[in-house]
């Protein structure tokens, strides 16, 4: 089980924790399949940087 907040990335719509070594395209594969209506920044605004 993963503790430690900068060991993991969390989808911020449906709470979802992904490990730290998750693609970008992991992340966009996600958005698009779970949350269509919404931005991938939306679900993880840590993109944007």
């Amino acid at each position: 089980m993963i503790t430690s907040k900068t060991s993991s990335l969390q989808c911020k719509i449906c709470m979802q924790t992904f490990i730290c070594t998750t693609s970008e395209a992991k992340c966009k594969e996600h958005a698009e399949a779970r949350h269509p209506k919404n931005d991938l920044f939306q679900c993880f605004p840590h993109l944007k940087n």
